[in-house]
Order: C-alpha cells, then structure tokens, then sequence
C-alpha cells in the first residue's frame, strides 16, 4: 500500500513539475535564447592576403548592419595601385551600386555598373556591428560593349548612415581575365575611395 502511494505522488509531482514548465515556458519566463551563429564565409577564404595587406579597415562583428539600397560613388578616386601605369588621385567614371536581398545570414545581392562595366547578381558576404560594415566577394564584371569578362576578389567597407554608406572604399585584386589585351596584368591591386566621403543614396 505505502508503494501505491509513493508511486501515485511521483506521478502527480511529475504532472505538477510539466505544467509548470509549461506555463513558464508559455510567459518566456524561463526562456533562454541562446546567439545565432552565422553562417559566414571567412574574409581570408576569399580574399589574397595581399589585398587584405592594402585594407586600412576591416570592421568585424557578426551584426551587421542593413545596408540595402542603391547608391553612387562620385567622385570615383583612385588612391592605391600596383599598376605601374595608373596614376594615384586619378578619377574615375561614377560607380551604382546595388545592395538586395539581406539575409540573416549576413550574405547580399550586389549588383554595379561603371561605365560599360556591369555586375550581376554577385553574392556578397558581410561582417561588421553598429553601422559598420565589411563587404567582400569574388566579383565578375562583364563589359557590355565588348563583351569581355575578368573576375576580381573585392571588398568593400563603409559606416552607414541616413544619406548614404559614410567613408565609402573599394578594393580589388583582379584573378582572371579573358585575354583582353587593354586589360590590366593579373593579380594587380586597387583600392578607390569616393572622393566626397560619402557613397549617396542615388536610383539608378
């Protein structure tokens, strides 16, 4: 008999010890969320250590900001090359840029257009915190006119804020080209800066 009733207490105590985990869990009073890990590819899985040497920041973090929108780079200056016929301060045409589709998984749809030069669709990954942020991809820009291709390993870094991506910079390195014979030798490096300070946010 002392069994019986040692075995129907253990049973209510069970049965007292669920609803209460229950009603508990229900209020989010015993809640633990625990932090996401993001899935994100590591800046040195893509980018040459050579580009990332030239890279005056490199903002971390697994936050993000958003950084969706268009915006233009303008004036499009030139600040750093290994190419021995580039010359530093030079400006370049006007850089649209196109930022889509973030995820939480902290990667986003780029596109851009220079000139005849477009890009379609690259997958770009992101670190970063607060409104900083570090961009990086492997980038193939195909020329409209010509129709010639090169593929870059890029990054970009900038501080978001109300008028558009503050101290806006892009480097590359260029990994592969097609033959075009007015293209750049392999594996030179650039980095550009918009002149202004500011990539504005601009549709295009």
């Amino acid at each position: 008999m002392r069994k019986f009733i040692s075995l129907v207490i253990a049973v209510l105590i069970m049965q007292l010890a669920s609803l209460f985990f229950v009603s508990c869990t229900k209020n989010n009073d015993t809640t633990i969320i625990l932090p996401t890990i993001r899935n994100v590819k590591p800046l040195e899985d893509i980018l040459p250590q050579e580009l990332i040497d030239v890279l005056d920041t490199i903002y971390d973090g697994f936050d993000p900001p958003i950084i969706e929108g268009e915006f233009l780079a303008e004036p499009y200056k030139l600040v750093y090359s290994t190419e021995f016929y580039d010359s530093i301060g030079y400006v370049w045409g006007p850089k649209y840029l196109r930022f889509e589709n973030q995820t939480i998984d902290n990667t986003i749809i780029y596109n851009a257009k220079q000139g005849t030069s477009t890009v379609n669709n690259a997958t770009v990954y992101l670190r970063g915190r607060g409104d900083n942020f570090t961009a990086y991809m492997i980038e193939k820009r195909i020329d409209e006119h010509t129709g010639n291709n090169k593929t870059t390993t890029s990054v970009m870094t900038g501080t978001m804020n109300n008028y558009g991506i503050k101290n806006y910079t892009f480097s590359y390195m260029l990994t592969e080209t097609d033959g075009d014979e007015h293209t750049v030798s392999p594996n030179t490096i650039r980095k550009f800066v918009d002149g202004n300070n500011l990539a504005e946010k601009y549709d295009w």
